[in-house]
């Protein structure tokens, strides 16, 4: 059987649809079944910007900001060279395996999510899926950030707040309570748009229809942001 021309478009040619169409890019990309590209880019993508990252901060500095953020001293243990350096090996070995465990934990959600909901879906496609949206949004994400840090001059300031993409972003961190302050930097852009090209993908992979694929993704995101507030409430 000859293989329909849009599934046999490059890497290049997916990540493009991703952005640019992902309601019929998906459809190939549910049926391909190869997450290996993706899941290389992307784990190359995420040391690149870390080294980068590593490159421009001060880390003891960070780590001193961070503490002051959260209401707790910065040990004093934790101010020296030994310690940065600590820091820095453990932030790139999480560049060099978050994106695989990242993407193996969000396939095994949605292939256990849509079975439940009578809607299954096998750990294949799931993990296929999962790649290229992760992957898709991460691109966007990571360049933008990158130009957000270079523009402010300020490498030591929070990443994730650098964007000022999440409602938490735009709050006052210390005149928060914890929950309050994860609860409003849940509510981010591309996180959101993570669901949405989740629901694409499970869509043709699962055989539900968008709205049924949506609906399932976006509980996943719920409760997901239920544990981390609800994490937050307990431990302060």
């Amino acid at each position: 059987m000859v293989e329909p021309a849009e599934t046999r478009r490059g890497f290049a040619g997916r990540l493009l649809g991703v952005w640019l169409d992902p309601g019929a890019e998906f459809r190939a990309i549910a049926a391909s079944a190869t997450f290996w590209a993706p899941l290389v880019a992307w784990t190359l993508l995420s040391i690149l910007f870390t080294g980068l990252w590593l490159y421009k901060v001060d880390v003891l500095e960070y780590v001193r900001a961070q503490a002051d953020l959260a209401g707790r001293p910065m040990a004093p243990a934790a101010q020296t060279a030994a310690a940065a350096r600590v820091l820095q090996v453990s932030w790139l070995f999480g560049a060099c395996v978050g994106p695989a465990l990242t993407s193996f934990i969000v396939a095994g959600a949605l292939f256990v999510a849509f079975r439940a909901v009578r809607r299954p879906i096998s750990f294949g496609p799931a993990l296929t899926v999962s790649t290229y949206a992760l992957l898709g949004v991460t691109v966007v994400s990571l360049v933008a950030t990158v130009l957000a840090l270079a523009i402010q001059n300020d490498w030591n300031q929070p990443v994730e707040t650098a964007l000022k993409s999440n409602l938490g972003a735009l709050l006052d961190r210390q005149a928060l309570p914890p929950w309050i302050y994860v609860l409003a930097g849940s509510l981010d852009v591309f996180t959101i748009w993570t669901v949405v090209l989740l629901a694409h993908g499970c869509r043709w992979a699962s055989g539900a229809t968008f709205a049924e694929s949506l609906k399932v993704t976006a509980a996943l995101w719920v409760l997901y942001v239920a544990a981390k507030v609800g994490a937050a409430a307990l431990l302060h």
